[in-house]
């Protein structure tokens, strides 16, 4: 395992929030590195179904430093779209992103953080975790007393409707994941209740 020199900061994941923290402290010419542990948007390739829409229109669908210059101001970007743009942000703004550094321990170090991955240390005066809040799926108390009863799919494994055995289905929860996915079992004909 190499070690780094000091740097400023380290940032943990390369999504909206990371990349955004990394362009500002790039802009105040801070020595810093992103660590990601897939790709550039990785929850956004792996945790949304194939019909994911933004619920916020492409005009304000935009990272630090740019401004909107798409053909539809007021559609809404899918997730293959999002992925493009924080790929192509991290690209035109050079940002130090290290791909495929999964984070393996944390810790406080005579006034320093290590941030540790298997293939480097680093260590650093400060780091923003911007890993997300919803990237792990959260079920409910009571799903653990349906065992051997209907197939339960969180909504960062679900796909499309075709990967679900036939018959009714039942989704839990009216938010953005909710609706969206009530409504693509709705458009393939599925019998559904939200």
């Amino acid at each position: 395992m190499d070690e780094a020199g000091v740097v400023d900061a380290v940032v943990v994941g390369a999504g909206w929030a990371g990349l955004g923290v990394s362009y500002a402290l790039a802009q105040a010419d801070m020595r810093h590195c992103v660590l990601e542990r897939g790709r550039v948007g990785e929850t956004w390739r792996t945790q949304r179904w194939d019909s994911f829409h933004f619920n916020l229109p492409n005009m304000y669908s935009v990272m630090p430093g740019d401004s909107y210059d798409g053909a539809d101001p007021e559609g809404f970007m899918t997730h293959t779209g999002f992925v493009t743009l924080l790929e192509d942000y991290a690209r035109r703004r050079r940002l130090p992103v290290r791909t495929g550094a999964s984070v393996t321990k944390l810790e406080a170090s005579n006034g320093l953080f290590r941030v540790v991955t298997p293939e480097q240390t680093w260590l650093a005066k400060n780091v923003v975790v911007a890993s997300g809040s919803l990237n792990r799926p959260r079920r409910p108390p009571s799903a653990s007393a349906l065992r051997g009863g209907p197939v339960q799919l969180d909504a960062s494994d679900y796909r499309n409707a075709g990967d679900l055995p036939a018959g009714a289905v039942l989704v839990v929860g009216s938010a953005q994941s909710g609706c969206q996915i009530a409504e693509d079992l709705i458009l393939a004909g599925r019998e559904t209740y939200l």
